[in-house]
């Protein structure tokens, strides 16, 4: 095999920017969209990668927080509203919202990822 290292990092395509980082997206349904695509679908393509690249060490990354309180609200918001998305009641600030909204997501897609790793592993034990 040629291929020594493969370096996955998975999900939040699937689950979109756009859905992380709107206050429109429930904390139920963020939740639900880690689990599907985080770990189950992230546990499937871990055993295909296995199954195609069997003696490849596999290293899946977790993500940066997207939105902080470091974060420039005014940008964030400029973003929102190109989007059309909902604003905060009167004239608040949207970056509270946006700040749990990518917490929730680290969190949420850090322990499903972990569960897919976990559950590839169980099928193949090399599995790094």
């Amino acid at each position: 095999d040629m291929i020594q290292f493969v370096l996955m990092d998975g999900c939040a395509n699937d689950v979109t920017l756009t859905r992380i980082l709107s206050p429109r997206t429930t904390d139920e349904e963020l939740e639900t969209l880690c689990a599907t695509f985080c770990d189950e679908a992230m546990a499937e393509l871990l055993r295909l990668v296995r199954t195609t690249m069997p003696n490849a060490a596999i290293v899946v990354t977790g993500y940066y927080t997207f939105v902080s309180e470091l974060s420039g609200a005014l940008g964030l918001e400029a973003w929102e509203l190109t989007r059309e998305a909902i604003q905060s009641d009167g004239d608040a600030s949207l970056l509270p919202e946006l700040i749990h909204q990518a917490d929730l997501f680290n969190g949420a897609s850090a322990a499903a990822l972990e569960n897919a790793v976990a559950k590839a592993r169980a099928d193949a034990p090399a599995l790094k």
